[in-house]
């Protein structure tokens, strides 16, 4: 289920976790693209997986109007797609967003592992934050409340997770 906390992120594009990456030429594997919908929000996201987006969408059939006034799923699978850089941004307005911490060792295999995957898109339980969430490892359900800050040492996962037991990761703030 999306979170306060996550409509949050996707309607402002920030979050306290997260670096904003002021420069596209930066972009490195794991950084998430943050597209805006529309003028008054939110973002659609999508995972920089190397020369490509990686992202889930609703089933092609489905209106974007439908897809956020209903609240029940549907039974078709969302789409996983690769595109540019330039594809994915599509002339509109967008963020770049950097988790403060490593990306996972295994990021290469899980985006192969992510392009078969067929789950059923739905707005709240299951959308495009939540792929990208897991792309990178993490709950789907929320964003950890506390994350170690990336400097020259590498974070293990194992020392991550003991650390998000630690400090809660259900209780995320928004900058």
């Amino acid at each position: 289920m999306v979170t306060w906390d996550q409509i949050m992120f996707l309607i402002k594009g920030s979050h306290k976790n997260f670096d904003t990456i002021e420069e596209i030429s930066l972009i490195r594997k794991g950084d998430l693209l943050m597209r805006e919908i529309s003028s008054i929000g939110p973002y659609h996201v999508g995972v920089y997986c190397g020369k490509h987006v990686i992202e889930f969408t609703a089933p092609e059939n489905s209106k974007f109007s439908h897809q956020f006034t209903s609240c029940s799923s549907n039974s078709e699978s969302g789409t996983v797609n690769k595109k540019s850089v330039k594809n994915f941004i599509a002339k509109k307005p967008y963020r770049v967003v950097r988790l403060r911490m490593a990306i996972p060792e295994n990021f290469s295999a899980l985006v192969e592992e992510a392009m078969d995957y067929d789950g059923i898109y739905h707005p709240l339980m299951n959308n495009c934050l939540h792929f990208a969430l897991r792309l990178l490892e993490l709950e789907p359900g929320s964003i950890p409340k506390s994350l170690p800050i990336q400097r020259d040492v590498e974070i293990s996962m194992d020392d991550l997770e003991e650390r998000a037991t630690l400090t809660g990761r259900n209780n995320m703030e928004i900058n």
